[in-house]
């Protein structure tokens, strides 16, 4: 298994809308009283005909708009194949994998937007949980929890396996999975281990064959992948209540892979590949309200920007530039946020990160391998 994970926040950004304000109606002026009406009789506007007309003020050259910058790519980090898995802190910072001399140690480095020369700011690896205030780390096999804002440890017995941070800010879940090399992979018994963050009161709360948990939800209820009892090539995707134990299934196919919560809890993003019903592999949007599945009408690398938009990169294979691109749930619109013949960039191995903002993107690029941020239009 893995012995550690990079959390990257994913985090998105909006495109502006250019408006034109509507000229005010100017009210009547007193000449307007001398001008022919309709109740007059011919004689009184022959008789008005001699009124002397207001000179028409000097026409004014009016001023043309300001076009809209377009955005450029702009390099923070200097040192080619500096960077790995960007993320940013809640200083604005950014924030990535690095070892950037032979003799430099392997640690989490950041630097501002504005450049400069990058920072060591952590020497163990691990990652962030909790908004960036816990970081997870190991001290050979043992889990460690450190509290960013004084310092405490915590360290609860997962036997090495990483833990997830419940809703509640205060219990941690983790998932022991059966080591049997005889059984397949996704038929072996998976455990579920409830605790609070210092490792007291553990107990195991919920077993399942194969998969685990996806992701907590705000009512607190629970997202569960499992194989299916009746075909082990299939996946069961189901919610979970962990207060009254009962389950209510949401979707099957084959394995789902990067699901993705939206940050209020009403869709789960994810996509399906290699799925022998080829209709079913794809993109899909799954409203956790009830709502019917919905398969999207793109594939690409994703972020949520908020419960009705999605940020994603189309994946192109033989695209000489990637492109952002903004999908809007509720109306279905796909609007292009970067024009690749304009803005034109490549990002390495999905790695990339929306500021929480949503003013722009870093990325690490796959010409140098440097880190560069891009701003979006109107932010």
């Amino acid at each position: 298994m893995k012995r550690f994970a990079l959390l990257v926040p994913l985090l998105a950004l909006a495109f502006m809308l250019a408006c034109t304000a509507r000229p005010t109606p100017t009210a009547p002026t007193s000449a307007d009283a001398d001008l022919p009406s309709a109740t007059m009789t011919p004689a009184e506007i022959v008789a008005r005909a001699t009124f002397t007309p207001t000179p028409a003020p000097t026409p004014t050259a009016s001023p043309s708009p300001t076009p809209t910058p377009v955005p450029q790519p702009r390099q923070l980090t200097n040192a080619p194949g500096c960077c790995w898995a960007p993320f940013f802190l809640d200083d604005g910072r950014v924030a990535f994998l690095d070892k950037p001399s032979p003799e430099a140690p392997t640690g989490y480095y950041a630097v501002p937007l504005t450049g400069g020369a990058p920072e060591r700011i952590e020497t163990r690896i691990g990652y962030y949980m909790g908004d960036g205030r816990y970081f997870v780390f190991w001290e050979g096999e043992q889990v460690v929890i450190e509290d960013r804002r004084d310092g405490m440890q915590y360290r609860p017995p997962t036997e090495g396996r990483s833990v997830s941070l419940l809703p509640d800010g205060e219990h941690i879940l983790w998932s022991v999975r059966d080591s049997d090399s005889s059984i397949p992979f996704d038929q072996r018994i998976t455990r579920v281990w409830q605790a609070r963050l210092d490792g007291s009161e553990a107990r195991e709360v919920l077993r399942l064959q194969g998969g685990g948990v996806v992701a907590l939800l705000p009512d607190g209820t629970w997202l569960l992948e499992r194989t299916a009892e009746d075909d082990e090539t299939v996946r069961v995707l189901e919610r979970y209540n962990a207060a009254t134990e009962t389950r209510v299934e949401l979707f099957r196919a084959a394995r789902m892979r990067s699901e993705r919560l939206a940050p209020d809890g009403g869709f789960l993003l994810f996509f399906v590949a290699q799925d022998q019903v080829r209709e079913r592999n794809g993109m899909w949007l799954l409203p956790l309200d009830g709502g019917e599945p919905q398969k999207l009408p793109w594939f690409g690398a994703y972020a949520w920007e908020d419960g009705d938009h999605i940020l994603y990169l189309p994946f192109q294979a033989a695209a000489e530039s990637h492109q952002i691109r903004r999908y809007t749930i509720s109306t279905g619109a796909d609007e292009a946020l970067t024009d690749p013949a304009q803005t034109p960039f490549k990002v390495a191995q999905n790695n990339f990160a929306f500021a929480p903002d949503r003013s722009g993107m870093v990325y690490v690029s796959a010409t140098d391998l440097s880190l560069y941020w891009l701003p979006l239009p109107g932010r």
